[in-house]
């Protein structure tokens, strides 16, 4: 059994008037608790052995099964646990003085801290120990951490209409943003616990072998300053312009600052004569974008050749340093060139709502780290490797299907399309793969033309009926028994086809019930289930029937799978690759809301109280097994949301 409980506060404080001069003051406290299982995930319970006893014969709990293999009821009884807290503070300050009808500045300012602690025992009786010396017995790890973020912005509007209802409007904004961030953590492994009992780590009779306590101190600064500008014409047609130029320390020395422009345009056709005798349209509009913005990932100290102090290099003058990043000086922004088209309708009388909206967006100077040589000195280093365009598409369908007096449905269905393909690489890429899993024989591969989400592996014709062996197709067309990873092509895709939410709201007076399903088509998948648990198997462990059912056995065989003796090579083969269509029910939602009369004296303005459920049901058109590390829960939510 493992739990989680999460506790939070928020004050709004506010005070002026927003058409003169206003203040408000927004804190916020949370603390979560978990505490997980020290006794191995579920996927160890699915692995034992049908055949070995949780119990001896004298009904005392057996810690000697098969192959070793822990017996999670008897880790269950001992002390071990693993326990984490972490708590934040957020404080946002914000004023908003308006000097003008058409003139105000604003202004804000936010402190946030987060602190965090983990520790994680294991008894020396636990069977993880049984190969080691009664004095290596049981083990501490400890760790904790603190977060604390400043940040600042402050900006100047200038709002000026005219025209019949303000039917032009000009709109200009400039300001500054700055950011300074700084994170701290320590922690340390101990071995050698001489009782169940002693669950201190200070009991601990040393470090872990060959380790030292560790930790880590970061710290980043960010300063920008922007200027955005907005013009409607007649209430039909409109623009937007903005430029910002932003700088950080986690770039190198020569494009720490970089600048990011954008343009949009919009045309309300609603607004034309020529559809003035439309009734049944509401609303009609065309828009487009096209812009830069600046994406900030990855280590502070990314571009920054740095070293670590090691006890092993002790010389006469002092202890030597070890590189562990070299520094690049040229490192730069990661940027993503955004270029959207799109159309927004709503249609009868506001029953039909309508989205659509197509985007290239062009992902450039992509960072990545990469490792290096021995010979080089250093572990890894930062580069700007290439880039990555995504084209697709997003919609949107609201309907109001019933709306009168007492009823009302609603329902809500998105999706989108996303077609990735690398543009270019950097030569260390090219030749360096991925895995999917750190389980998974499959890899992940980076060519230019490509998708980062294509499979690779080698083409099957299936199984040899008379031999049991696995015919390959070569890259030409041959056939052949002999694997050879030269042959590996594109199988498949993991990016879905499309995806999305269906979401339903059905309303009774004052009774609500909302339920959202989730899908996703077209995509493809390496079943892991098959591999690890029908073909790759290991026969310490439990597997799946299908290794005794459908398998390979005799001459004649028709089967999808190797003959089990057959398990001392791992190919990437297709057999494995499978068409992933999902459909399931997310979440599910039941409430209520109190009649005004009522409340009033109770001293509350609105109250609604609810229960929620999550993943409730789920068709797959791929079976596989799914929650095995940590199984997955329908979760229940209570609601109870006064307003006073």
């Amino acid at each position: 059994k493992s739990d989680k409980e999460v506790a939070s506060l928020r004050i709004n404080l506010t005070y002026g008037d927003m058409n003169r001069l206003f203040f408000q003051n927004i804190a916020s406290l949370s603390r979560n608790a978990s505490d997980d299982v020290p006794y191995g995930s579920f996927s160890d319970y699915v692995r034992l052995n049908p055949y070995d006893s949780p119990y001896n014969a004298d009904g005392s709990l057996n810690n000697d099964l098969a192959f070793y293999a822990a017996n999670p009821l008897y880790e269950k009884n001992l002390s071990s646990y693993i326990r984490s807290r972490s708590g934040s503070f957020i404080d946002t300050f914000r004023i908003r003085w308006t000097i003008l009808s058409s003139l105000r500045v604003e202004a804000s300012f936010s402190y946030t801290q987060t602190k965090s602690e983990g520790e994680t025992f294991y008894s020396p009786l636990s069977k993880r120990f049984y190969d080691k010396d009664a004095a290596k017995r049981g083990s501490f790890d400890v760790s904790n951490g603190t977060a604390v973020t400043l940040s600042g912005n402050a900006f100047v509007v200038f709002n000026k209409g005219w025209g019949r209802d303000n039917a032009n409007l000009l709109s200009l904004t400039a300001g500054v943003n700055v950011e300074s961030a700084q994170s701290e953590s320590h922690s340390f492994s101990a071995l050698g616990v001489l009782s169940d009992k002693l669950e201190h780590p200070s009991m601990a009779t040393g470090f872990a072998e060959s380790s030292h306590p560790g930790g880590s101190e970061d710290r980043s600064r960010m300063l920008g300053c922007y200027v955005n500008a907005n013009y409607i014409w007649g209430n039909r047609y409109f623009v937007d312009l903005s430029f910002r130029y932003e700088g950080s320390s986690k770039f190198g020395d020569d494009n720490k600052y970089a600048p990011f422009g954008a343009l949009g345009l919009g045309w309300n056709l609603h607004k034309e004569k020529f559809l003035d005798d439309v009734e049944w349209i509401d609303v009609m509009r065309l828009t487009w974008s096209w812009g830069y913005n600046g994406q900030t990932t990855g280590s502070p100290y990314q571009a920054i050749t740095t070293y670590r102090y090691d006890n092993k290099n002790m010389y006469y003058t002092g202890v030597g340093t070890v590189p562990i990043r070299m520094g690049n000086p040229e490192l730069k922004w990661q940027r993503v060139l955004k270029n959207n088209i799109g159309i927004d309708l709503t249609l009868f009388k506001e029953r039909l709502v309508l989205s659509f909206d197509y985007f290239r967006n062009t992902t450039k100077d992509q960072l990545m780290s990469i490792p290096l040589p021995a010979s080089t000195g250093a572990e890894n280093i930062t580069v700007n490797f290439g880039e990555n365009q995504n084209t697709g598409y997003d919609f949107s369908v609201a309907a109001q299907i019933i709306r009168n007096r007492n009823w009302a449905w609603t329902s809500v269905i998105n999706g989108s399309h996303v077609k990735d393909r690398i543009k270019r690489i950097s030569n260390t890429l090219k030749n360096t793969s991925y895995q999917v899993d750190l389980d998974s024989p499959l890899m992940l591969r980076f060519r230019e033309g490509g998708s980062q989400y294509d499979i690779y592996a080698v083409r099957s014709a299936g199984i040899a009926p008379a031999t049991g062996q696995e015919i390959f197709i070569k890259k030409n067309g041959e056939y052949t028994f002999k694997y050879d990873t030269e042959d590996e092509v594109v199988v498949g895709n993991t990016q879905p086809k499309l995806q999305g939410t269906w979401l339903n709201t059905l309303r009774y007076k004052g009774w609500s019930l909302n339920f959202v399903f989730s899908y996703t088509f077209g995509g493809d998948t390496y079943n892991k289930t098959l591999w690890e648990k029908v073909e790759n198997i290991d026969p310490r462990y439990n597997v799946d029937e299908r290794a005794f059912t459908d398998r390979w056995k005799n001459p004649g065989d028709l089967s999808r799978y190797l003959a089990i003796r057959q398990t001392t090579q791992t190919y990437n083969s297709e057999r494995f690759v499978e068409r992933l269509n999902e459909l399931w029910l997310s979440s599910a939602t039941i409430s209520y809301e109190f009649q005004a009369k009522f409340l009033k004296r109770l001293g509350f303005k609105r109250l609604a109280v609810g229960v929620g459920v999550t993943d409730l049901v789920r068709f797959s058109s791929v079976k596989y097994e799914r929650g095995t590390s940590y199984p997955y829960s329908r979760t229940i939510n209570l609601m109870f949301r006064p307003t006073f």
